[in-house]
């Protein structure tokens, strides 16, 4: 019926025609060329996904600069507002695993400043 001839080597996968006697495939199951099908796919769309995703950082930066212009949401403080805000301490903090036994006695007790 059709003008083309049957070619029993061209096969479809998610519309994507490719010729199984095509080197590149040469020894490899149906799942592997798939995968390697799927694979291609992959790295063929890439720039396409990395446009869709930039335009959607895009949108939400821009929905979240419209936000804080209209007052629904609060600007967080800047860098130098948060410096301004804090406080320093001179906190020390020791963390107890109990270890203790597996220790040597010369490590066990050695200042917290000297201990590699």
């Amino acid at each position: 019926m059709d003008s083309e001839p049957i070619n029993s080597t061209i096969r479809d996968f998610q519309g994507l025609k490719y010729d199984i006697s095509d080197p590149k495939f040469e020894g490899l199951s149906k799942r592997a060329i798939k995968r390697l099908l799927r694979d291609e796919q992959w790295d063929a769309n890439k720039e396409e996904r990395k446009a869709t995703l930039r335009e959607k950082v895009r949108v939400k930066r821009l929905e979240k600069r419209r936000q804080m212009r209209e007052g629904i949401i609060e600007r967080p403080p800047t860098k130098k507002k948060l410096a301004y805000l804090s406080e320093m301490t001179n906190v020390g903090l020791i963390v107890d695993c109990g270890f203790g036994d597996l220790m040597t006695e010369k490590v066990a007790y050695m200042p917290a400043n000297n201990q590699h």
